[in-house]
């Protein structure tokens, strides 16, 4: 795959650390911590703004660690930036108490009928992004995690757009929900490949292999080899997914999803992603799957050809 590489500048912001509680279980030992954020994508929006205002942490017996940003040096990020092996960093070589967190919880604005975190559609037109209780939980994910003491602990918080974003009936904002994971870099691979332009004809997507895929075409990644496919709001729903692009270079139709752990998946092509409703169930169509397995640090390589002569 052809990879065009951008470079994201990482800029440690000046943060305010203040532990919250009596300080017990803390000790004396300390790691240092980098978090950063990466994004799986939607179909029907440009970009996804949201701006975070800080991280908390909680030690397992011991404090709350508050890590914010002071007023005016947000970080306003659009998601949809974010997309394969690109993320940017929410915390960078911060000196934290080593041991065990139980969760992690992502502070932003993202209030009713406020631009603060936002929605671009495909249209232009934009719309409030609101996390219903986002001043008191925010986006919270309750698996633990460890900082190593003396060491550099790099993790990644992967969001899921497609899960996520919802447009509930008769409310004016778009509702973000966390549907997230946290990832230890150390354990993880990329998956890349191509997609036949003739799955895109008639016989599948029905739309043309312009670069656009119109049609709902998505990679879809789900657990275990031979894994049952489902859509997004079924039992057995993806992992993650991945849109495919055009490689304006090379002319290929590409795909890629970083920060898979390592492991074995299935991964599918669909073309009904644009009609995948994360809040039921529908019957989507899987038109090709294959069995692959991730390997610590390395690419794994899947092409979607068809089968039809």
């Amino acid at each position: 795959m052809h990879h065009i590489t951008r470079f994201i500048a990482v800029i440690t912001a000046t943060v305010l650390l203040t532990a919250c509680g009596d300080g017990s279980g803390s000790g004396s030992s300390t790691g240092k911590l980098n978090l950063s954020i990466t994004d799986a994508p939607v179909d029907n929006a440009d970009h996804v703004w949201v701006e975070f205002t800080g991280v908390e942490l909680k030690l397992q017996g011991g404090a709350a660690l508050q890590i914010d940003y002071f007023a005016g040096d947000e970080k306003k990020i659009d998601l949809l930036d974010l997309q394969g092996t690109l993320s940017e960093p929410l915390i960078s070589n911060a000196s934290i108490a080593a041991g065990t967190y139980s969760w992690v919880r992502l502070k932003v604005n993202a209030e009713s009928d406020t631009l603060d975190s936002y929605v671009v559609l495909n249209d232009g037109s934009e719309i409030s992004l609101r996390v219903p209780s986002g001043s008191q939980t925010g986006l919270q994910l309750n698996t633990p995690f460890t900082i190593t003491a003396g060491g550099v602990s790099n993790f990644t918080i992967d969001f899921d757009l497609r899960k996520s974003v919802t447009d509930p009936v008769g409310q004016p904002d778009y509702i973000l929900k966390p549907s997230l994971k946290i990832v230890d870099n150390s354990q993880i691979g990329q998956i890349s490949g191509t997609v036949d332009p003739s799955l895109f004809d008639e016989s599948h997507c029905g739309a043309d292999a312009d670069g656009s895929t119109g049609a709902g075409a998505a990679i879809y990644l789900y657990s275990g080899s031979a894994a049952t496919t489902g859509d997004s709001g079924s039992a057995d729903e993806p992992l993650t997914s991945a849109l495919i692009a055009l490689n304006a270079a090379s002319g290929s139709l590409e795909y890629e999803i970083g920060f898979v752990e390592a492991g074995d998946y299935t991964i599918a092509f669909t073309c009904d992603a644009s009609a995948d409703d994360p809040e039921s169930a529908e019957a989507i169509t899987i038109e090709l799957a294959a069995d692959i397995t991730v390997l610590v640090g390395q690419t794994t390589s899947h092409s979607f050809i068809s089968l039809l002569l």
